[in-house]
């Protein structure tokens, strides 16, 4: 023992003539997520004046955030939130921010240097969770970590150089040792937790309950394993040159889940980046209809080109609808639609439980509308409302308050609806970015 006032004693690992500081890999869940990137927001909200946002900002950032929650798939756990809940956000909210909104949202609220300073670190733990870039390039992403490190000092003061941000710099090592950060993160863990406490109904034989309940979800998987296709419709559209038995509007693949609604349509289907617009069997083969986008352009130029990455902005859909099977599809994207809906960008990226897994971004989001013009049908009364309040394009929640103060204080911190909130029928006039002036005529954005 070389530090007697440290250790106390010796554990019985050492004998099994183990590295015990080289073989037990950092955990980027507590790591990263919980320790920088929870440290990092803390500061821009509340932390010295020299590196704190004003409330515009991170007013403009949370409604960014809550106007992303329709675009996030299915397989994500959590729907974004906003700053304001900050400290109920959980690990994966951390990392989602950290790997797909962040580097979106943030680019027109904080200043330049400290967003270039983010991206150092976004771009770093992008490549080691990527099982791909992870292999090509570790040294690279250690670099860029290490310079991330080196400008926190200069950026928010020496303080913030804690064990966590220092930390960062050794996570190279595991990815050459492990791969993947996430094949040695807490993660599937802390996710599994959850379950096992719902298997436990009582205090008795703990151990016996969480054995019955497994064996009975074994016993359900099996019999649930065959439906790939669910959801039949028949609204098509359809190729002419096929003859189509079924149509349905959810495909169950081994890694994600293909649906035609919004936020879980987006694919690499073969060499085209693509929304599916329809799912059907032919001759007893399960197929898609897809509309590709023609131009695919870098999203960024630094610290690296990000098409090395896998992410892209692309433009201008095809009006050719075209086939394929449906095993095909490669990965999946998230699509972040901006002022178009005729560009985004794409970003590869990992989920712990699904490993091929993509982003996808639409337009930089910094002038992506948060407010919407509305007239009602059947009245002349025209109003401002949160974009997040929508309901589809014709459908809108409206709070109860009576004061026209405490209305517009809802919509500027984008409030959620309740039960107490009424539905109403709308027509959209225009869109408004951060300020209500600065209007968009619809025939602008469609």
């Amino acid at each position: 023992m070389s530090e007697e006032t440290h250790h106390h004693g010796q554990i019985p690992l050492i004998q099994l003539s183990i590295g015990m500081v080289s073989i037990f890999p950092l955990d980027y869940m507590h790591l990263a997520c919980l320790g920088v990137m929870r440290r990092l927001l803390k500061l821009w909200i509340k932390g010295p004046l020299k590196t704190r946002q004003g409330p515009q900002a991170i007013r403009g950032i949370s409604a960014s955030l809550l106007a992303l929650r329709m675009n996030i798939p299915l397989e994500f756990a959590r729907k974004p939130r906003a700053l304001r809940d900050l400290e109920r956000w959980k690990a994966t909210e951390f990392r989602q921010f950290l790997l797909y909104t962040g580097p979106v949202v943030l680019r027109h609220c904080i200043p330049s240097k400290l967003y270039k300073n983010f991206m150092l670190f976004s771009i770093g733990m992008f490549i080691f969770l990527s099982p791909t870039c992870c292999k090509t390039l570790t040294q690279y992403g250690h670099d860029l970590l290490v310079r991330f490190v080196e400008q926190i000092a200069v950026l928010y003061g020496r303080d913030m150089v804690t064990y966590n941000v220092h930390c960062l710099v050794h996570l190279s090592e595991d990815v050459q040792k492990f791969g993947s950060l996430d094949k040695v993160s807490c993660f599937p863990f802390e996710n599994f937790l959850g379950q096992l406490k719902k298997m436990v109904r009582k205090p008795a034989s703990p151990i016996q309950q969480v054995v019955r309940r497994l064996s009975e979800q074994g016993e359900t998987l099996q019999c649930a394993s065959g439906q790939i296709l669910q959801q039949p419709h028949h609204n098509g559209p359809l190729p002419s040159n096929m003859v189509v038995r079924e149509q349905f509007s959810m495909a169950n693949l081994s890694h994600f889940t293909v649906k035609l609604s919004e936020g879980d349509n987006c694919f690499q289907i073969g060499n085209d980046v693509a929304l599916v617009r329809n799912i059907f069997v032919s001759n007893g083969e399960p197929y898609v209809l897809f509309q590709k986008f023609s131009i695919v352009e870098a999203f960024y130029q630094s610290p690296l080109d990000s098409t090395v990455l896998g992410i892209f902005r692309s433009k201008k859909m095809s009006q050719k609808l075209k086939v394929a099977k449906l095993n095909d599809i490669l990965w999946k994207y998230v699509s972040i639609p901006e002022k178009k809906m005729t560009t985004l960008s794409c970003h590869y990226c990992t989920q712990s439980n699904c490993a091929n897994f993509h982003l996808l971004h639409l337009f930089p989001f910094s002038i992506m509308p948060t407010f919407l013009i509305v007239e009602f049908p059947g009245e002349e009364d025209v109003g401002i409302i949160s974009l997040s309040w929508t309901i589809g394009k014709d459908k809108c929640n409206w709070p109860p308050f009576k004061g026209s103060q405490r209305f517009e204080k809802a919509v500027k911190l984008n409030e959620k609806p309740d039960s107490s909130w009424s539905t109403h029928r709308i027509r959209i006039l225009g869109r408004a970015g951060k300020r209500c002036s600065n209007m968009i005529h619809p025939a602008q954005i469609c």
